[in-house]
């Protein structure tokens, strides 16, 4: 009997995976560490750089209950979040921390640690009725270009004082 039970949960879980891929949902994707050479690798390398407003403009962050507002000007966009994503950019945006950390105070403390620096943050697009977010994170002479739900890297630019950029198309 325990034996069905599991051979149930793994069909539904492969039914379920295969189905992701039918309605073109885009499984995450692994960062990618790429090494540079020196600070000219960096300038020269559009991905990384910080962007220039033609694509890319800063984000000024709102939030009001659950539902985060990113906006340039008149360009906008609103997005709802979970509860506990909407804690931690709240408390992002007024620094102050609660008595517990959470998890992006954690990442911060790592980014400060390991002395990493945020090249930039930025939603990318949105592609059936999903926002995307890339975070570019410097250590040394590598560069990781980390995907992330726009929640998490509205939050951690917030801590670590970086601008958040959203595409201006």
């Amino acid at each position: 009997m325990k034996k069905m039970g599991y051979t149930i949960i793994i069909i539904v879980a492969v039914i379920a995976f295969a189905a992701g891929f039918m309605i073109n949902l885009s499984p995450y994707t692994q960062p990618i560490v790429q090494e540079i050479r020196d600070s000219l690798d960096i300038s020269t390398a559009a991905e990384f750089k910080i962007p220039d407003g033609k694509d890319f403009v800063p984000a000024n962050i709102s939030i009001a209950a659950s539902v985060v507002t990113l906006q340039n000007g008149c360009h906008a966009i609103s997005f709802p979040v979970t509860s506990d994503q909407a804690l931690s950019i709240s408390q992002g945006l007024t620094n102050n921390p609660g008595m517990r950390p959470l998890t992006h105070d954690i990442l911060k403390d790592v980014i400060d640690g390991f002395n990493l620096t945020i090249l930039n943050a930025r939603i990318e697009r949105f592609d059936n009725d999903i926002y995307y977010a890339r975070m570019f994170v410097r250590q040394g002479n590598k560069i990781m270009d980390i995907d992330l739900r726009p929640s998490d890297a509205i939050a951690l630019s917030l801590r670590t004082k970086n601008t958040l950029y959203i595409n201006n198309t």
